[in-house]
């Protein structure tokens, strides 16, 4: 899997972003699911899920 910057924004707050390389782990909980359709993630973390947007961030 290539290792592209990502922009991470939580729904609930719509405040946090975090630029993540794609196959990143680093944290053997965290689980990362994308969704079939639509620009959307879902973390899996101490058994709790949350749903966030991505999008690709410009590499320039």
């Amino acid at each position: 899997m290539s290792e592209f910057p990502l922009e991470i924004w939580d729904l609930p707050k719509a405040r946090q972003v975090y630029s993540v390389p794609l196959g990143l782990h680093w944290n053997p909980v965290l689980r990362v699911r994308f969704s079939p359709a639509g620009n959307y993630i879902l973390f899996v973390y101490s058994n709790k899920a949350r749903v966030y947007e991505y999008r690709l961030v410009d590499q320039q």
